[in-house]
């Protein structure tokens, strides 16, 4: 997968949409926090849905193989 800061605007529109499928809501309620890339060529990708519940989603851009949802610590 390419590096997020090196992705044109429709390339990164394209991996919000996709990651937002995947959680089975539409792209503007999507915003994608931070990635962290697997030797694979992977990347573990940290999602914010409705910018306060964050879930861990692997990708490699084209399709989504797992989603889980971060919990926080009280």
């Amino acid at each position: 997968m390419k590096e997020i800061e090196k992705m044109t605007q429709t390339e990164y529109v394209r991996l919000e949409l996709l990651l937002a499928r995947a959680l089975g809501t539409v792209r503007r309620l999507v915003r994608i926090d931070k990635a962290e890339y697997l030797e694979s060529g992977n990347a573990v990708v940290r999602v914010l849905y409705r910018r306060q519940f964050p879930y861990l989603m692997e990708t490699d851009g084209k399709s989504v193989f797992s989603v889980s949802r971060e919990l926080r610590k009280v």
